[in-house]
């Protein structure tokens, strides 16, 4: 299951029969599945779906045996790191400081929020008043589309520019690969070149799929469980 530049997929999403297994695949994987249909004979697509069907299967059972919350979100981040090494003949653009995806909408399944809250009841400060604004937006407000607003700055990003709970950061920024220059992250209408790991994705739609998971925003996220 190799990797390809996001842009380069169809924007078709595949039937929910093919991948009936995994109730929540994430549109990643749905887009692989139909890019896949397309190309492959109908013997080598089967095969295919059998080996997501097997990869997505150990993930589900190793997420399940954890405990919930922040110790399962240990697991997963560790499967992720895992995973996204399928694609380590990519190499990402963005360098520590490079923080233009650290004012997006980022969104996290409940087990990596407890995992955040953990670090602030741990003593890490964060900016509440901030992170209650953030909170307070709809999803995809257009607030967050602002480059580098400080409103929409990650109440974990040091002012290095650096993230401060590097070693808990969420799938979500795991699993981010971009190939183009970091200008483009941060300039409206500037073609950026993200590249998606199909492994990767497998394991975000298995994370998904567990009772109670859900997903939402840091910000959301973060003020309900402190």
């Amino acid at each position: 299951m190799s990797a390809a530049p996001t842009s380069a997929l169809p924007g078709r999403l595949a039937p929910t029969n093919l991948l009936e297994f995994a109730p929540f695949a994430t549109t990643g994987l749905r887009i692989f599945v139909i890019h896949n249909r397309d190309i492959l004979s109908s013997a080598a697509f089967q095969s295919l779906l059998a080996e997501i069907r097997t990869a997505y299967d150990a993930h589900m059972r190793a997420l399940l045996a954890a405990p919930p919350g922040a110790g399962r979100a240990r697991v997963f981040h560790q499967r992720m790191d895992a995973e996204m090494e399928s694609a380590s003949q990519w190499k990402p653009s963005c360098r520590k400081g490079c923080s233009g995806c650290c004012h997006c909408e980022v969104e996290v399944t409940m087990d990596e929020a407890d995992l955040l809250a953990e670090a602030v009841r741990d003593g890490l400060e964060v900016d509440r008043t901030r992170l209650s604004r953030q909170a307070a937006r709809p999803r995809k407000s257009p607030e967050w589309v602002v480059p580098l607003s400080p409103e929409s700055r990650c109440v974990f990003l040091g002012d290095d520019g650096a993230c401060r709970v590097y070693e808990r950061r969420p799938s979500a920024c795991r699993k981010l690969l971009v190939v183009s220059p970091p200008v483009a992250c941060v300039t409206i209408g500037a073609q950026t070149s993200p590249i998606q790991v199909p492994r990767a994705e497998i394991l975000l739609s298995a994370a998904l799929a567990i009772a109670g998971s859900g997903i939402t925003s840091i910000a959301k996220a973060l003020v309900a469980r402190l």
